[in-house]
Formats: C-alpha cells, structure tokens, sequence
C-alpha cells in the first residue's frame, strides 16, 4: 500500500514525525512512503492524490495551523478516497490546527479518518529548555510515533471527540495569543543584525520566499510564516524576532534531521 506523508517543517519535529512513520509503516511488506514537503509544492496548483493513504503533517503555530499548510490543504483534491490522517507536533496544546484542516479538507470532500498530535520543545526560544527536556520530549514522541503507526498500519477511523476540548479552550484565548505574540514579541518582524556573514542560508531555508538575498544584503519581506527556521539555521546568529529573548545556546535543530533536510 503506498502512503504519502505530506510535511511542512521550521526546525524539525514535523519532519522528524514524518521519518518515523514512514520507518515503522515500511517495516510492512509491500508499504511504501513517501515524504512530500509542503513548501515544495506551487500554491496555485492541484495536489491529486494518487495514494492509498495521506497524511498532512505540520507544527502549531500560533494555537492554529501555519499558513502555507492551510494553502496547501485548499489545493488537495482525492478521488479514491484514501484513509487521510492528521498529525500535529506542539509544545503541549494543539490549539485549532486540526480543526482548521479538517474543515478545508470536509469542503473539498475529503473525510479525516483520524488524527494524531506529538509533543515536542518548542522553536520560538520563549521557554529555555534543557538537553534533558528536549531528549525526554523527543523519546517520548518516539514511542507515541510507533503507536500511531500501528492505528495506520490498520487503517483505523477514530477521529477522537476528546480533542474538541482543545478547539473550544483556543477559540477563547486565540486572540491574547496572537496579541502577546505578534503584537508584543514581534514574532513575524525578522531583525538582521551587522553579524550577518551574507551566506544566504537563511534565504535557501525561508518556506514562503520572505528572505531574499541582494547584493550580498539580506532583505526580508512582511510575509513571514514564523516558523523560525531562518533563525536556529543562521550560523553567525544574526537573526532574531522583535522582542526575542536574549540567550546565548538558543538554536534548536531536531537531532533526527539534518540541515540539509531542512534546505
């Protein structure tokens, strides 16, 4: 049975997610997975899915789905219909991300036949965590990534009721999140600073196209998705958001992807 697993990632947990599915799932005979990011797909045109299974993979942001994964999702067109899954990776509330791709899904005629969601360290550098924290978190999700195969394996519906309790608590605070968190941390005002080396990653690594690189000068557009790949990739360490806390060991790739994955 083929699977595509479609991921969006900023620093990769999703991708991380996706990798692990597609080990457990191809330990099966005859299953084969392929891991489809997001970011490489044209807006404007129609995903048709060609596969037995899908599954829409991305991080929360801001107590919902990321942008580009909403546009994405708008394009998905299904006529067999493939057993189709969710999984969101968060720092511990999922929020309306997989309510908000349900329902584009549900308008497209596409039935969700389960969802997932995996807690990891978050990127934003809000929250200091420790190498003990994130390997707890990470070796935690890894267990939970194996159970979740096996729900897939056996093309198991059980969209489960108990995550409404999490679309009804992020309908109520949504909007002092996106406040405190655009409005004060200024967490889609990408800064440059004179550390900057100009070596163009932080333009290679941008999803949305927001940071071009033009005479050796960064310059970045007002379309940023927040994911913050720029930031934890940059080597010199010339990048932060607005109001970003100042550390010194902030930069957070998941141990299981490598920077050339995320380019």
């Amino acid at each position: 049975m083929k699977t595509n697993l479609y991921y969006f990632t900023g620093t990769g947990n999703s991708l991380n997610v996706a990798k692990n599915l597609k080990k457990h799932l191809e330990k099966q005979d005859n299953e084969i997975v392929e891991l489809l990011p997001i970011k490489s797909f044209n807006s404007h045109d129609t995903i048709n899915i060609n596969a037995e299974r899908m599954g829409i993979i991305f991080p929360t942001y801001d107590l919902d789905a990321p942008r580009i994964v909403k546009s994405f999702t708008k394009k998905v067109r299904a006529k067999n219909n493939p057993y189709v899954f969710i999984y969101s990776t968060s720092a511990g509330l999922p929020g309306l991300g997989i309510f908000s791709i349900k329902q584009l899904l549900n308008e497209s005629g596409i039935v969700i036949n389960n969802a997932f969601t995996a807690v990891y360290n978050d990127n934003s550098v809000l929250k200091k965590y420790s190498a003990d924290e994130i390997a707890s978190k990470s070796k935690n999700a890894e267990h939970q990534h194996k159970k979740d195969s096996d729900t897939i394996l056996n093309n198991v519906s059980n969209f489960e009721n108990k995550l409404l309790k999490y679309n009804v608590i992020s309908k109520i605070i949504g909007k002092a999140f996106d406040m405190i968190l655009k409005k004060y941390y200024g967490f889609d005002v990408i800064i440059v600073n004179d550390q900057c080396t100009s070596c163009g990653i932080c333009e290679k690594i941008c999803p949305v196209n927001n940071i071009k690189m033009t005479d050796s000068i960064v310059n970045i557009d007002k379309n940023c998705e927040m994911c913050f790949a720029c930031i934890h990739a940059c080597p010199a360490k010339a990048l932060s958001y607005k109001r970003m806390p100042k550390r010194s060991n902030y930069q957070y790739r998941h141990h299981n992807v490598s920077l050339e994955e995320l380019l």
